[in-house]
C-alpha cells in the first residue's frame, strides 16, 4: 500500500489497481487477529491508499466465501460494504474459478448499487481454453444479469516464470 500511496495524483489518475484481499498471513494468525480485524485493516489501508474519486478492482480471490465473520456477514459483503461506506469507487472482482454462493453476492451488490460495473478475471489456464471460457464468462454475464458494456476484463497471469519468456 505504501508504494501506490506514494504516487502522485496524476498518475493514479492514469491507473486501475486491482486490490487483492488474500487469506491471512502467518504474522496474523500468531497475533490471534480475527478475520474481521483483518478485514477492516484491509479496508482501512485501501481507503488510505487510494483517492475515492478514482475507480479501482477489488477482489477477495485468498478469502474463502464460506468464512464466517463475527458481524454474520460474510467476507464479500463485509468488505464491499466497508469500502463503499468509505465512498470508494470500487469496482467487483470474480473469475470463473469463484463459486456461486460468491458469484451471487457479487450480483445482489451489483443490483443493489446501480451503475456499479464488474470486473472478470481470467487466468492463464482459462486462456488454454477458449471456447469453454468464452461459454463460462457468457453463462456468468447471464447468471449476474450485465451487460457485456459494463464489463472489465483482466487477465491474471500471476507470475511469468523465467523460463516461459522467449529470451529473443
Amino acid at each position: 500500500f505504501t508504494a501506490l500511496s506514494n504516487l502522485s495524483l496524476e498518475l493514479k489518475r492514469q491507473i486501475t489497481p486491482l486490490f487483492e484481499i488474500r487469506a491471512m498471513g502467518q504474522n496474523e494468525v500468531k497475533a490471534k487477529m480475527t478475520i474481521d480485524a483483518y478485514l477492516m485493516r484491509a479496508c482501512k489501508n485501501i481507503l488510505k491508499a487510494w483517492p475515492t474519486e478514482e475507480v479501482c478492482f477489488i477482489d477477495l480471490y485468498g478469502i474463502p466465501h464460506s468464512t464466517k465473520l463475527e458481524t454474520a456477514s460474510s467476507p464479500l459483503n463485509f468488505v464491499l460494504g466497508n469500502l463503499k461506506a468509505g465512498g470508494l469507487n470500487l469496482i467487483p472482482t470474480v473469475g470463473l474459478d469463484r463459486d456461486g454462493g460468491y458469484i451471487n453476492e457479487v450480483k445482489l451488490f451489483l443490483e443493489k448499487n446501480q451503475g456499479i460495473e464488474l470486473c472478470i478475471r481470467l487466468t492463464r489456464e482459462d486462456l488454454g481454453l477458449p471456447q469453454k471460457t468464452a461459454n463460462d464468462l457468457n453463462a456468468l454475464l447471464e447468471q449476474i444479469d450485465i451487460g457485456k458494456d459494463r464489463v472489465h476484463l483482466l487477465v491474471d497471469f500471476r507470475f511469468i516464470r523465467e523460463d516461459a519468456v522467449d529470451a529473443h
